[in-house]
């Protein structure tokens, strides 16, 4: 017991970090876009077009949004993921790692979130999505940048 109290008092103490006066956190470290789009915006994006994202219907009520100008119906998702397995067949393996079944998205990392994200959504949402939601070309990523 007194080596699990120890270990504790080591993993709960603050970094030596905290003692140089000019370092600032969070604030003096980057945002990764990693950890901050793929990780966790990507699976909320999915999660509201498929009409699971609690924060969304609040939006939604208040701006007075309808539920269908973004919730993908099941039929386009049975379709969306029959696209996205099919891709896998011509991805190079030094491009990513091949994409799961997008109802398993429990097992995507950053990587199949970005590969979805930067090569396969334009492709597979083409004519889903309404045409405001819809990027022109598959690497135009404009609607990430504030305006």
């Amino acid at each position: 017991m007194e080596r699990w109290d120890s270990l504790q008092k080591i993993l709960l103490a603050l970094t030596q970090l905290t003692l140089i006066g000019s370092i600032d956190f969070p604030k003096s470290f980057p945002l990764d876009l990693m950890h901050v789009l793929f990780d966790h915006v990507m699976p909320q994006l999915l999660s509201m077009w498929e009409g699971n994202f609690k924060a969304a219907m609040i939006t939604r009520e208040k701006n007075g949004k309808s539920k269908e100008d973004y919730v993908i119906s099941a039929a386009d998702w049975q379709t969306i993921n029959t696209e996205v397995l099919k891709s896998n067949a011509t991805t190079p393996a030094q491009l990513s790692r091949k994409v799961g079944s997008i109802t398993a998205r429990g097992y995507w990392n950053a990587d199949t979130y970005a590969h979805f994200l930067i090569f396969l959504r334009p492709i597979v949402l083409k004519g889903i999505l309404p045409e405001c939601h819809e990027p022109t070309e598959p690497t135009d990523l404009t609607v990430l940048s504030p305006t």
